[in-house]
C-alpha cells in the first residue's frame, strides 16, 4: 500500500483564493537589481555624478557624490541594529511612473512595490576638499623622501594609481578654484605662472585643530559625547565603611538626693570616656563623587575626541601619528596637560575604589554582620519550623512511627508489583 497523501481541496472558494494568490505573487516579484535608499542634498546641479575615489585613510575605492557647485559628498551607511531588524518598502505614488512602467513591461520597475530585507540607508555627507587632495599631496618624488613644490596637474601625473574620476574632479574649473583655496591652508605655496603646492605638516595640524574646535563648539554627536566624554570623566564610586560609635557624654550629677557638698563625692570628676566600639558595627556603602570636572577639562576632552575622530577617519596612519606627536610636543598650539593630570587623578581614584570594593567583598564573605531585626526574624522562623515538626509528630500514630524504624534496604516498593513486565527480546 502506497503512502497516504493529502487530497486536493474540493472547495471552490479555496481554489479561487489559491489561484489569485499565485498570480499576485508573480506580479509582485521584482527581478531587477537590489534597490538601495540614498538621501541626497536637495539642490544638486545636472552635472552631479557618483564617482569612485580612493579613501584618504585606507586607499580603498569607495563611492562619492560629486557636484561642481556643492562639493564632494561621502556616503555614510546607516543600518539597523542586529537585535532590532528592520525592512524598507519601496513603492511609487506618482501616476506617471505607473504609466511608464505599464507601457514598457520588459523594464524592471518598482511601480508594484518592493520590500528590501536590509534596512540600509546611505546618507550623503559633505567633506572638506582637503581630504580629497591628501592622497595626491602624500605622493613622494623619485629623488627621495623630500617633497618638491608641484602643481595639481603634476601631482595627478605622479599619482601612483591613475584615477580618471579624480582627474575629473581636479580638472573641473568650478571646483578647482575651491580646491586650491583649501590647499593653501595646509601647504607651502609658490605662484610661478600656476600655483604649486607642498604639504606642510604644521599647517595641517593647525587646520585639523581648527576643524575639531569648530565641531566641539557645535556639539559632538550623542554617542561620542556619552562614550568618550561623559564616561571618561565619571567619578568612581568608593565604598566607605561607617561605624557607629558609642560615646559616653559628659554630664553633671543631677539633684537626685545627693548633696553637691557631700564630702563623699569630693575629688570625683565626670569626664568624657574613650569611645567604646559597638557590639555590632554596621557597614554601609556610600557613593563618594568627586567634584565635577571643570569646564576647561570638559572642553579639552571634547576637543581631543574630535581631533582623534578626524585623524582616524580621514588621514593616513602615518599622518595621523605625526599629528598626535605634534599635539603632545612642547611646540603644540594647545596644551592637554591639565586634561592628562585630571585623567590620571581619576584613574588613581578608580584603583582605590576597586581595592576598597574587593576588601569589602572579602570581609562580607568572611562573616556578614546582621542587625537585630534580621536575627529576630531568623529566630522566629526557626521557632515556627520546630513547632510545625512537633505538631506533625504528635498527629502520627504508633504504627507509623514503628514503620519508620524498620530497615527497608533492599526491599521492593509496592508500586514495583503493579508494573508491566518488560517484553522479551526476539532471538535472531
Amino acid at each position: 500500500m502506497g503512502p497516504r497523501t493529502r487530497s486536493a481541496t474540493s472547495s471552490p472558494t479555496k481554489k479561487a483564493l489559491e489561484s489569485n494568490s499565485g498570480v499576485a505573487r508573480e506580479d509582485l516579484k521584482y527581478s531587477g537589481p537590489q534597490p538601495r535608499l540614498f538621501i541626497l542634498p536637495k539642490h544638486l546641479s545636472s552635472d552631479a555624478r557618483i564617482l569612485f575615489l580612493r579613501h584618504p585613510r585606507d586607499s580603498q575605492l569607495k563611492r562619492y557624490l560629486f557636484d561642481p557647485k556643492s562639493g564632494v559628498f561621502e556616503f555614510t551607511k546607516v543600518i539597523a541594529h542586529s537585535l532590532d531588524p528592520r525592512s524598507v518598502l519601496f513603492a511609487t505614488h506618482d501616476e506617471d511612473d505607473e504609466e511608464s512602467a505599464n507601457s514598457n513591461p520588459s523594464i524592471p520597475s518598482l511601480a508594484t512595490g518592493h520590500i528590501s530585507k536590509n534596512a540600509e540607508v546611505f546618507v550623503a555627507t559633505l567633506i572638506d576638499p582637503i581630504f580629497v587632495a591628501i592622497p595626491l599631496l602624500k605622493t613622494s618624488t623619485p629623488g627621495g623622501d623630500k617633497r618638491l613644490l608641484q602643481s595639481l596637474d603634476d601631482l595627478l601625473d605622479s599619482f601612483e594609481t591613475k584615477s580618471n574620476h579624480l582627474r575629473h574632479i581636479v580638472c573641473n574649473e568650478i571646483y578647482r578654484k575651491r580646491l586650491e583655496q583649501r590647499l593653501e591652508a595646509i601647504c607651502d605655496t609658490v605662484d610661478a605662472g600656476e600655483k604649486m603646492f607642498r604639504l606642510n605638516e604644521e599647517k595641517l595640524t593647525r587646520e585639523i585643530l581648527a576643524e575639531a574646535r569648530q565641531a566641539a563648539t557645535k556639539g559632538l554627536p550623542a554617542s561620542l559625547e556619552e562614550r568618550f566624554v561623559t564616561r571618561a570623566l565619571e567619578s568612581p564610586i568608593l565604598s566607605v565603611k561607617r561605624e557607629e560609635e558609642a560615646v559616653i557624654a559628659t554630664m553633671k550629677r543631677p539633684h537626685d538626693g545627693f548633696d553637691e557638698d557631700d564630702p563623699g563625692d569630693a575629688g570625683l570628676e565626670f569626664t568624657d570616656a574613650a569611645p567604646i566600639p559597638p557590639l555590632s558595627s554596621v557597614s554601609t556603602e556610600q557613593a563618594v563623587d568627586d567634584e565635577n570636572a571643570p569646564k576647561e577639562i570638559v572642553d579639552l576632552l571634547r576637543l581631543r575626541t574630535a581631533v582623534t575622530f578626524i585623524t582616524s577617519s580621514y588621514l593616513p596612519k602615518d599622518l595621523s601619528t605625526l599629528i598626535s606627536l605634534r599635539l603632545q610636543s612642547e611646540d603644540s598650539p594647545i596644551k592637554f596637560t591639565p586634561l592628562e593630570q585630571h585623567l590620571k587623578h581619576l584613574a588613581k581614584l578608580r584603583e582605590e575604589a576597586m581595592a576598597s570594593r574587593s576588601l569589602s567583598d572579602f570581609s562580607r564573605k568572611r562573616g556578614p554582620v546582621e542587625d537585630e531585626g534580621a536575627l529576630e526574624e531568623r529566630a522566629e522562623k526557626k521557632r515556627k519550623q520546630e513547632e510545625e515538626e512537633k505538631r506533625k509528630k504528635a498527629n502520627e500514630s504508633r504504627g507509623v512511627r514503628d514503620l519508620k524504624k524498620v530497615n527497608v534496604t533492599g526491599m521492593k516498593k509496592m508500586s514495583d508489583f503493579f508494573k508491566k513486565p518488560p517484553t522479551a527480546k526476539s532471538k535472531s
